[in-house]
């Protein structure tokens, strides 16, 4: 999501990651590259890459510049009972491949 700050100083809007591209380009948001340099308390490698790399503009007159910050993250866990893999006899998987 993207936290946009409004024209009154204490409204703030949260909008989709998806949207980031379309926001920079009509100037609503700001390039972060700055603010991760000024040695403030948050840098690009404060956030998993992964995440903040959905914020990264590629291509066009923008590339190169972060115009959004991670909301929040999720992890993905699975558990599976050994015994009834041993009586199937599927082997274990050390990693999933979520791509």
């Amino acid at each position: 999501m993207l936290l946009v700050r409004s024209p009154q100083a204490h409204r703030h809007r949260l909008l989709f990651d998806e949207l980031a591209a379309l926001y920079a380009d009509a100037g609503i948001t700001a390039d972060l590259r700055p603010y991760f340099k000024s040695g403030g308390p948050v840098s690009e490698a404060y956030f998993a890459k992964p995440f903040l790399d959905q914020y990264l503009m590629t291509s066009g007159p923008k590339k190169g510049g972060y115009y959004g910050l991670p909301y929040g993250a999720d992890t993905v866990v699975q558990f599976y009972n050994k015994k009834h893999f041993d009586e199937a006899g599927i082997p274990y998987r050390r990693r999933l491949d979520v791509r």
